[in-house]
């Protein structure tokens, strides 16, 4: 579901969860994937995310080294 994810560790994040501020350490993961693979990808973290709302967001790309792009195609399309 992902061609590469990058895994960011050492955050410390600041949120209002259930009416109080929270603050917690948390690790960071990047997913290059595809949208056609965003459901199932959104599926497996929730399904296995200690979280009851993990933070998952897609951001749109709107440029970027072609190259990098067909890498991922060619990684994805192989699983």
């Amino acid at each position: 579901m992902a061609a590469c994810i990058n895994v960011v560790d050492g955050l410390r994040s600041i949120y209002y969860w259930k009416g109080e501020v929270g603050e917690d350490d948390e690790t960071l993961l990047i997913i290059k994937s595809r949208r056609d693979k965003l459901d199932g990808l959104m599926r497996h973290i929730r399904e296995g995310h200690p979280y009851k709302v993990p933070k998952i967001i897609a951001l749109l790309i709107v440029g970027g080294f072609s190259d990098y792009f067909r890498w991922i195609d060619e990684a994805l399309d192989r699983s």
